[in-house]
Formats: C-alpha cells, sequence, structure tokens
C-alpha cells in the first residue's frame, strides 16, 4: 500500500508581516524579513491562514489602528502592514 503524501501549510507570523507557505524553503527566505518570526505547521490552508492572523494581530498591541494589512489570499507570499494614509 502506498501512503499519500500529506499537504503541508506553514503559518508564518511576526509583528510586521505574516503568511502562509506550502514550502519550507521558502519559510527560511521570509524568516530573515519579519521581525518577531514564529512559524507553525498544518495540514490544511484555513488553519495555517487563521493561526498566521491571530498571531500576527496578538503581537500588534496598541498600534493596530496605524496600521492596515490584507487578508491572506495567497500561498508562498508575504503580507506585510503598512501605514494607513
Amino acid at each position: 500500500m502506498k501512503n499519500k503524501k500529506k499537504n503541508k501549510f506553514y503559518s508564518v507570523s511576526g509583528c510586521n508581516a505574516y503568511g502562509v507557505f506550502d514550502s519550507y524553503e521558502q519559510v527560511m527566505v521570509a524568516q530573515k524579513y519579519i521581525g518577531a518570526f514564529k512559524c507553525k505547521r498544518f495540514d490544511n490552508f484555513e488553519d495555517a491562514k487563521y493561526e498566521a492572523e491571530e498571531r500576527f494581530w496578538n503581537l500588534q498591541k496598541d498600534v493596530f489602528t496605524e496600521y492596515e494589512i490584507q487578508e491572506i489570499r495567497r500561498i508562498n507570499w508575504c503580507y506585510y502592514k503598512k501605514k494607513c494614509l
């Protein structure tokens, strides 16, 4: 019997960015650009996305009103917070 390859999704977040990756090598590349970097593996995109967003917002403290960040929609992409205009 052959083993099915499980999908792996990596929740990536920090104080300035978040994202979901399916390649650990790309996670390691993104790590150097994310402050207070954290990563956790999941079996599906939705759980990884939820974890990344929750961890990001928990790190924001009281500065969240001055910044905005796009919703996670792509895999292997970092979304960075930007100053509100």
